[in-house]
């Protein structure tokens, strides 16, 4: 089973058996939950809280109170294991993003901006973007080099790709985004290609492995504009699998976020993985 779920002008791809799309996760916020604090400008007139949550589980919310097992609700659940502060300044978050500039910019337009302009300071709740990735970025976009990893693991970069492609920075990240994909390992007979899409290492992978791999380097080619990574992905999913898509993706459970902007540009790869992108406001137009 195959189905979709809006966020922010992408698509989630849920590869998963059993689950009704149309439950809503249940966040629990239980006190006492320890806050973790990034000073990213010490003279930062931005707080940005983030929070940090653990992996999606199930649970029978009701079975206290059901008569039966048909009566037991199981609903996923996120725990909110820790909350993040980041001070940061205004200015340098709208100078690398249109999306922070129109929150902030003006004070009758939006209640961030009006807080700003009135007190001098804000605080900006995020609690849809994942913290480690949003720090790394947050050290780009300040000029803190020494303090911006120059390796990053494959699913930290797709990470930090979704954060990019939301709030628009790719031009303020362009010289750190080039050096994370350029310090990709790669194998001597491909340079330049990551290994984990190289034609030598698919032919090796599970299918769970190969589609999550190709999965995350759409994303990563797409939103850092690496034509030659997104070619070479687009390639291995239209030609590399034998069998129907949808039978072998019920096996697993993946969730992969996918940028309508990058789904709807391609008809193959439409075709391939079958999904209905529903056009949104928010998804960016390239």
């Amino acid at each position: 089973m195959l189905t979709t779920r809006h966020l922010y002008g992408s698509v989630v791809v849920n590869i998963i058996v059993g689950i009704a799309m149309d439950q809503t996760p249940i966040i629990i916020d239980e006190a006492p939950i320890p806050m973790e604090k990034h000073i990213i400008d010490p003279d930062g007139d931005c707080f940005l809280l983030l929070q940090e949550k653990e992996k999606a589980e199930f649970t029978n919310v009701q079975a206290s109170i059901a008569e039966n097992d048909d009566d037991l609700i199981h609903e996923p659940i996120i725990i909110v294991a820790k909350h993040v502060q980041l001070q940061v300044s205004a200015k340098h978050l709208m100078l690398a993003s249109p999306v922070f500039k129109a929150m902030l910019r003006d004070k009758d337009r939006f209640k961030e901006g009006e807080e700003l302009h009135t007190t001098g300071t804000v605080r900006i709740d995020l609690p849809d973007d994942e913290p480690h990735p949003f720090v790394i970025l947050m050290y780009a976009i300040h000029c803190q080099s020494a303090l911006v990893p120059r390796d990053v693991q494959t699913e930290t970069l797709y990470m930090l790709a979704l954060q990019v492609d939301k709030y628009q920075m790719h031009n303020a990240v362009k010289l750190s985004s080039d050096m994370w994909i350029r310090n990709q390992k790669s194998l001597e007979d491909e340079p330049g290609i990551p290994e984990c899409i190289a034609d030598e290492t698919v032919h090796t992978l599970s299918f769970e492995t190969h589609l999550k791999n190709h999965l995350y380097w759409l994303c990563i080619s797409w939103v850092f504009h690496h034509t030659l990574h997104f070619k070479r992905v687009t390639s291995n999913l239209t030609k590399g699998i034998e069998g129907d898509l949808l039978m072998e993706a019920e096996r697993y459970k993946l969730m992969i976020i996918v940028p309508n902007s990058v789904i709807g540009r391609d008809p193959e790869i439409q075709f391939f993985i079958r999904i209905q992108v529903a056009n949104t406001s928010l998804s960016p137009d390239r």
